[in-house]
């Protein structure tokens, strides 16, 4: 604004000495010619500061696009980071899980195999106990109540172990499916119902003990 106002000030100065000065024919002569003068003076303040104002607003403009375009490669630096992280928590979280379903894995089978190593403990005692009753004319064959004792202590491992549904089958197993030919022959019937009895219950240990193999 200064700018424009100068040549007018100039020029109203000029046209005030001219008049006070001059005659009015010169004054007007003059006037023309201040008038012609202060226009192309006027028009050309305008275009340079019409050219200056333009080229500080395309500053101002190319400044904010630099900014916005160095802001935006900053957040896509920081969009790259969180997706690496991302990733990184991603593989870690499945690591993570595979460990800890391998350790599951690995503890599963460890408690399958003693469950295995018991039963067949339980197998063995009911292979000696059918032997004695085989045996009994050698005398001391394992009494009813000494069946009994095995097989609830059978049970209770069954229960605490594995689950009821064993217990159950072990508790309910008739000895009616044996084959009469492998039946001792002149066995007394209490000795005989007990080695029937360890007879079923051996087979179903062998039927557990193929279940829980890996």
């Amino acid at each position: 604004m200064a700018s424009i106002l100068i040549p007018v000030i100039g020029a109203a100065a000029t046209l005030g000495g001219l008049f006070v000065f001059k005659k009015r024919e010169d004054f007007w002569q003059a006037l023309r010619e201040s008038l012609v003068v202060g226009a192309f003076v006027t028009v050309a303040m305008l275009c340079l500061w019409s050219a200056m104002f333009g080229r500080n607003a395309a500053r101002v403009v190319y400044d904010d696009h630099q900014n916005m375009t160095n802001e935006a490669r900053i957040l896509a630096s920081k969009n790259d980071s969180l997706t690496s992280q991302s990733k990184r928590l991603q593989n870690d979280l499945l690591d993570c899980q595979k460990v800890k379903c391998a350790e599951a894995q690995a503890e599963a089978k460890a408690k399958r195999a003693a469950i295995r190593k018991q039963l067949g403990d339980f197998l063995l005692q009911a292979e000696g106990m059918k032997l004695q009753c085989e045996h009994w004319q050698q005398g001391n064959p394992p009494s009813k109540k000494d069946a009994i004792a095995w097989t609830k202590q059978v049970i209770s491992y069954l229960k605490n172990n594995l689950d009821s549904a064993y217990a159950n089958q072990f508790l309910t197993a008739q000895p009616e499916g044996i084959d009469s030919a492998i039946r001792p022959v002149g066995m007394p019937d209490e000795v005989l119902g007990v080695w029937q009895g360890l007879t079923v219950r051996k087979e179903l240990l062998n039927k557990f003990i193929d279940g829980l193999k890996d």
